[in-house]
């Protein structure tokens, strides 16, 4: 007769706390390898993106790789989308510090973003939607590139971009064939005229964005102070705006009525209801430097040293913890099925 083998406990938990932390190593390297792809990806998009308006490629540059990423890595470590490093840094600084331009006047203008389950297709994208964003990718004089991604524990991307230029060399001028130089092209955002809505029947009035408005636009075209946008969409001066966004520029109005029956006795009992409060949601929303600055620099300082834990070390721990939570559910169904037994 065949006999039944039954494995020991502690074999059976073993074997679970196996299979979750090969499934999520798994998952991991899946997550890395993506990771790594991202910031060519975000190249690949912006150069394909001059390419075709007739623009030249930005050259990838090493040191503006290292700063991109880094800075990537520090937003992640923050949970939090800024220009500012941790040392109070602005992108301008970083990148002179990184031995970026070996002392000649530097050029940088740096356009970030956030969000969960974005493409680089999708972040650059979006990036068109405003001038800072779209002067950063389709800079004439700008000629080198770096980029860099990188995810927080919430499973959130922060993506950037740094494109730069220093005096004391010459792009190379754009030729015709024959070796006539070309004319350089000159490429502008299309701003579409801010026009007013036409207000609801509840009295609300909803501005649609479009491309190039800006919110200190639709408060001069509404005649509305641009504190009021802000506080009706939950929006700060900061904020950038991206076509099709929808903003608020008057709340619902509701007026209050009353009613008086004909029995001279009764007094009027007025009903009102209550205006709702405007709620905004906002998705990787990205925020550029306004302009390029330029100042002669000191002698280049080291750059700080990311001082932050490294994700694989989380991830692993997160693994571990979820595969001995699952031998120890396991090994408690068993006791539970022993003792009904």
């Amino acid at each position: 007769m065949w006999r039944r083998f039954r494995f020991p406990h502690w074999a059976r938990f073993l074997a679970a706390l196996l299979l979750a932390f090969l499934i999520g190593m798994a998952a991991w390297q899946e997550r890395v390898a993506r990771a790594e792809d991202c910031p060519s990806a975000l190249i690949a998009q912006v150069n394909a993106l001059r390419t075709s308006h007739g623009l030249p490629p930005y050259q990838v540059n090493s040191i503006l790789m290292a700063v991109a990423q880094a800075h990537s890595d520090y937003q992640a470590s923050i949970q939090t989308m800024t220009h500012i490093g941790p040392d109070g840094s602005h992108p301008r600084d970083r990148v002179i510090a990184a031995g970026y331009g070996a002392g000649h006047t530097v050029f940088v203008s740096e356009n970030i973003a956030w969000g969960y389950n974005l493409s680089p297709a999708s972040v650059v994208q979006m990036w068109t939607g405003d001038q800072p964003h779209w002067n950063t990718m389709m800079g004439e004089y700008y000629k080198d590139i770096g980029a860099g991604c990188a995810t927080d524990g919430r499973g959130a991307t922060y993506y950037t971009i740094d494109a730069a230029y220093y005096i004391g060399e010459a792009p190379p001028p754009p030729t015709l064939e024959g070796g006539t130089p070309a004319p350089t092209p000159t490429i502008e955002l299309p701003v579409v005229p801010i026009v007013r809505a036409t207000p609801r029947p509840d009295g609300a009035i909803i501005h649609i964005v479009r491309y190039g408005q800006t919110l200190s636009g639709i408060a001069y075209v509404y005649e509305v102070p641009i504190e009021d946008l802000l506080r009706y969409n939950n929006l700060t001066l900061n904020s950038t705006l991206y076509p099709g966004q929808e903003i608020i520029v008057r709340p619902p109005q509701v007026t209050a009525t009353s009613t008086v029956s004909a029995t001279p006795t009764e007094a009027p009992t007025p009903t009102a209801s209550a205006t709702p409060k405007p709620t905004a949601t906002t998705e990787a929303v990205a925020s550029p430097q306004s302009q390029p600055t330029s100042t002669i620099s000191p002698t280049p300082t080291p750059a700080a040293q990311d001082k932050t834990t490294p994700r694989g070390v989380t991830v692993l721990l997160g693994i571990l913890g979820g595969g001995a939570l699952m031998g120890g559910a396991y090994l408690g169904l068993q006791w539970l099925a022993k003792v009904a037994g």
